[in-house]
């Protein structure tokens, strides 16, 4: 054996370099049993002959694909006083060879060349390894190919029925153990493929405020097809198994197309809003409670709840002005909370008023009257007299502009009180309609975080799996 010129995974042919040395024993050739050469020094000289002068069996390469069964050159025989004849002729044969590629690209091979008779059954010429065929295995005996590696080629002898005949032809079988180099393949296939498939869990670490997360997935999964692609030059479109390789970079496109619709997923929870959806209770109990306490994640305080505290601060200091205490309808002392219900709850500027401001002791003056000119004392008074003696009236609290207009309001004053609680509601309203869209991005990050430990795990067992596996079946055959 020379060398292994080239293995064409996709076609299935190994092409080889071999110099075919064939053993023979020819009596009529032998001389000086009878002093035909008298000459010592011709007596023992080799002689090489033209091999078309000389009779040989007809060996040829029974496993060819190209038409090419002989020698490609027919090199003189050298024949010595015994009758002994070697023959080496160089040749290049292109063989058929069923490859097994499901651990591609840490596979390994075996590959045949088989020789024999194409005329002489075994009766007549018996063809046997050499005694030293062990040595095929030699690394020194061949040249070393540049993506496989030869780890032996032993020698065996068969026999094969002829066809039409009743008997047999006799064969040698040398088999190549090949395994391929794995180094141009983890530089630019593997290495590749893992860095893509990486990539598919990192998709749901990146916000949905980005604006890239659905770019992101679609790239990966379009980028899939690349290696794909590489591999389909090396695989054969009839072979009975498929690589591990393929079925990871399969997997990996299965799993960028679940990432792509998880993402939707995630950017449609995201953006939904109170005006849109309306958040059921389960979610609430499991997406706002239950699994962020599971998953590490603390949902931080708003920008609207600090604003309310400092606003419950301020209230709560006009609360206390001239030693005063907030006390409630039943005249028990209470720590005064924000609620813009003190204001309205009504979105009529011009025809509806407002609350009874006159009967609230935050708006209170130092002199211990309010704006209405009344004394705190004598609100809670009245306030007071009207739950003992009033039936529960809801509108009780609503002052009409009549009234305001017989209290000395001008009607100027009344307008801007009007416009004022017009935007205290309208804010009320948008810090509703903030919370409930905050706590669909909640939602939507919670579902993030599943999809990120999720992918993450998928991505790192199809990786294990897949790599461990080929690398003891490597370690094992190498």
């Amino acid at each position: 054996v020379a060398q292994i010129v080239n293995l064409n995974g996709k076609n299935q042919i190994m092409k080889t370099s071999v110099w075919p040395t064939q053993f023979w024993k020819d009596p009529r050739l032998a001389w000086n049993r009878s002093g035909v050469f008298r000459d010592p020094i011709l007596a023992s000289r080799e002689f090489r002959l033209p091999s078309e002068d000389v009779w040989h069996a007809d060996i040829v390469l029974l496993n060819n694909i190209d038409g090419q069964y002989e020698a490609t050159y027919p090199v003189k025989m050298l024949v010595d006083k015994f009758g002994n004849i070697t023959w080496m002729p160089p040749s290049i044969f292109n063989t058929w060879c069923k490859m097994d590629a499901r651990h591609f690209p840490f596979d390994t091979q075996q590959c045949e060349l088989v020789f024999g008779s194409w005329t002489y059954d075994s009766t007549k010429v018996l063809v046997k390894c050499r005694e030293d065929s062990a040595s095929f295995g030699d690394p020194n005996s061949f040249y070393e190919s540049a993506e496989w590696r030869i780890n032996k080629v032993p020698c065996t002898e068969s026999t094969a029925p002829i066809i039409g005949s009743d008997k047999n032809s006799s064969l040698v079988i040398f088999t190549f153990h090949l395994t391929r180099k794995p180094v141009f393949y983890q530089c630019w296939l593997i290495t590749p493929t893992l860095i893509i498939i990486s990539l598919i869990a990192l998709v749901f670490y990146l916000p949905v405020q980005a604006g890239e997360k659905l770019g992101l997935s679609i790239s990966l999964m379009l980028t899939c097809t690349m290696p794909m692609l590489l591999c389909s030059k090396y695989m054969s479109n009839g072979g009975e198994t498929v690589p591990m390789m393929l079925q990871y970079i399969f997997s990996g496109m299965v799993l960028s197309s679940l990432a792509v619709m998880s993402s939707v997923i995630v950017v449609n929870i995201h953006y939904r809003s109170a005006d849109t959806q309306t958040m059921p209770d389960w979610v609430k109990q499991v997406f706002l409670k239950t699994l962020p306490k599971y998953l590490g994640m603390e949902r931080p305080s708003t920008k609207n709840d600090r604003k309310k505290k400092k606003l419950q601060k301020f209230l709560d200091k006009l609360s206390m002005q001239n030693g005063e205490v907030a006390v409630d309808e039943d005249g028990k002392p209470m720590t005064t909370k924000f609620n813009p219900a003190f204001l309205t709850n009504s979105v009529d500027v011009s025809r509806h008023a407002t609350q009874d401001v006159a009967d609230s002791p935050i708006l209170g003056t130092k002199n211990g009257s309010n704006m209405w000119g009344n004394s705190s004392g004598s609100n809670l008074t009245n306030r007071k007299q009207r739950k003992s003696t009033d039936p529960p009236n809801p509108n009780r609290n609503r002052v009409h502009n009549s009234q305001l207009d017989v209290m000395g309001i001008s009607r100027d004053l009344q307008i801007a009180y009007g416009c004022i609680e017009y935007i205290v509601y309208h804010f009320k309203s948008n810090d509703d309609s903030q919370k409930v869209s905050d706590d669909w991005m909640f939602v939507a990050m919670v579902v993030d975080r599943l999809f990120l430990i999720f992918f993450s795990v998928t991505c790192t067992a199809l990786t294990f799996y897949v790599f461990s596996e080929a690398y003891i079946n490597y370690q094992i055959s190498g």
